[in-house]
């Protein structure tokens, strides 16, 4: 029963498409520019329930071969080999969804509207959105997010990398689409590109988070470092460790706009890090019933020395890696707080 409703679908749109043709041909050979109010009757005629129903139907089509092609990615970036031998960085799947998107919803979009007439965005838009809606669902269901062990926080960044290539390159794709077509989106529908975009930074949340957990073990260090050479190192040893993974592992996985919207996800996670930790120590700085406040006193002063230097490497990092909004007003704020709560320490250290 579906292949018969589908068969005479196919063959309503097909009516239509012929007479669309057939009013510009006319058009075209009496030149008496009526093709629009003529399409516009065409379009009435066959009427909005029954376009509708077309892009109803090739939504179904289009889904099903989204489907087809997530089962068989492996969400590990393409095979192939190319300019330099670079590893393309992104998935088979996201390869062919421009296509399937073409071929089912923008050639269907281009039969049913014209430039002066285009009642159907909504029915194009929602479409759209529903495909974009399954693949960031598939691509999701094929990469966890919640990893315990080092190996499969490593192995699950992989795939998080391709994943967040894959929504970008797509994101970009469907942009295009929208601003080819129907150019403003109509009120009260989902925007298709945004929601591509929440997934994007979803999907980098969960890179930094594997990332931080890597990067607050090393800050941890800093801040337990009993002196200045031991504390030292320890920072050294943080911003190696976050050069080889961000600097090298995130910016060699991710294509370059995925790259800079991770980077101001976790340049915005660490400076919370950072924050959270300095006003731990405050408090437990200001707490005055210890038995030994000099020596508390230039524990939190280094404590407090060792963030500063933490935040300079960070923001070093970051703006050598790409520049972000996030970089200089923030850090330069939470530089002047740092420095200020280093100088209230030894101002307290020197009174004892």
């Amino acid at each position: 029963m579906t292949d018969e409703k589908d068969q005479l679908l196919m063959d309503a749109l097909r009516l239509f498409e012929s007479s669309k043709n057939l009013l510009f041909y006319v058009n075209k050979v009496t030149k008496d520019q009526k093709f629009e109010e003529r399409f516009k009757s065409l379009c009435l005629w066959f009427g909005a329930e029954i376009i509708e129903s077309w892009f109803n139907w090739k939504t179904r089509v289009a889904i099903c071969q989204i489907r087809m092609a997530l089962c068989f990615d492996d969400v590990m970036g393409m095979n192939t080999y190319k300019f330099g031998f670079a590893k393309e960085k992104i998935s088979s799947t996201a390869k062919v969804i421009p296509d399937i998107l073409r071929t089912n919803l923008v050639e269907l979009w281009q039969i049913v509207s014209n430039i002066t007439f285009s009642n159907y965005n909504r029915f194009f838009i929602k479409s759209l959105h529903d495909c974009c809606r399954l693949f960031v669902s598939g691509l999701l269901s094929n990469s966890p997010t919640v990893v315990v062990s080092a190996d499969e926080r490593k192995t699950t960044r992989k795939k998080l990398y391709v994943v967040a290539n894959d929504l970008n390159f797509l994101a970009s794709f469907v942009g295009q689409i929208i601003s080819n077509t129907v150019k403003t989106l109509p009120a009260d529908v989902v925007d298709p590109k945004a929601f591509l975009s929440d997934a994007i930074q979803q999907v980098c949340v969960a890179i930094c988070e594997s990332l931080l957990f890597v990067a607050n073990k090393r800050i941890k260090r800093v801040i337990e470092a009993g002196n200045k050479l031991k504390q030292k190192l320890a920072v050294i040893k943080y911003a190696a460790i976050m050069e080889r993974k961000i600097g090298k592992e995130a910016n060699q996985y991710l294509t370059s706009d995925a790259f800079m919207i991770f980077l101001q996800s976790f340049e915005q996670r660490i400076l919370d890090i950072i924050q959270n930790y300095a006003k731990f120590y405050d408090i437990e700085h200001s707490d005055k019933t210890s038995n030994n406040l000099k020596s508390k006193g230039k524990k939190s002063k280094l404590i407090f020395q060792g963030l500063f230097e933490v935040s300079k490497e960070t923001e070093k990092l970051c703006l050598d890696l790409g520049e972000v909004n996030i970089s200089r007003q923030a850090w330069h704020v939470e530089f002047k707080e740092l420095e200020r709560k280093m100088k209230d320490t030894s101002n307290d250290s020197d009174a004892l």
